[in-house]
């Protein structure tokens, strides 16, 4: 694709952007960053992606999406409602799974200590 003036500028929001969202996450308590630990790791994902492959995106995407005030923010929170999945079902999924397989090198098995 082409690198126009509108990637340029989505370059320049989004960069801004993510550096606003990186300051306000350092004002606040650890706790409570702890508590938006998946918000900053899709924020951060979101970020790298958009980025790593702006000059993949044609112009017209670009464009639209410069009319969001805070196109990372768009972004994000709509890969994480594209994310959303049952964790507990999943988790019991994994859990389950994982009793029928042969235990990991150097991890002790139960009663193989």
């Amino acid at each position: 694709m082409a690198w126009s003036t509108a990637h340029e500028k989505l370059l320049k929001k989004v960069n801004q952007e993510m550096d606003e969202y990186a300051r306000s996450m350092w004002d606040l308590p650890g706790y409570t960053v702890f508590g938006k630990a998946d918000e900053i790791a899709s924020m951060g994902f979101c970020y790298n992606q958009l980025v790593g492959h702006l000059h993949d995106y044609p112009t017209t995407g670009v464009e639209w999406l410069l009319q969001y005030e805070k196109p990372l923010e768009a972004v994000r929170s709509h890969w994480m409602v594209e994310q959303d999945m049952d964790l507990e079902a999943e988790f019991d999924r994994v859990f389950h799974e994982w009793q029928y397989e042969e235990p990991e090198s150097g991890m002790d098995a139960p009663g193989m200590s």
